[in-house]
């Protein structure tokens, strides 16, 4: 089982969900409450260079927008932005 307890580790979290406003909104104030840094990235390029910065974490969530596992596009979108990084 994974344990998160976040006063035993860094945790950081990074929104890469663009497509709806309100939902970055919420992940910061959750983040907020229990005292963890948020980011929100627009591109694969600000992603790198946030968890390059965060390399000193025990753990870096990252929220996507997701996608139906029939969004072939969504999904290419998607590998493209994490294939290069291998297991994160």
């Amino acid at each position: 089982m994974f344990d998160l307890d976040v006063s035993k580790r860094k945790v950081a979290l990074i929104s890469f969900d663009t497509n709806y406003r309100s939902r970055p909104e919420k992940i910061r104030e959750y983040a907020k409450m229990i005292n963890i840094p948020f980011s929100l990235v627009k591109n694969k390029k600000e992603l790198n260079s946030l968890i390059k910065s965060y390399e000193d974490f025990d753990t870096i969530l990252i929220d996507t927008g997701g996608c139906s596992q029939r969004n072939d596009s969504k999904l290419l979108e998607m590998r493209n932005i994490f294939e290069e990084r291998g297991r994160i």
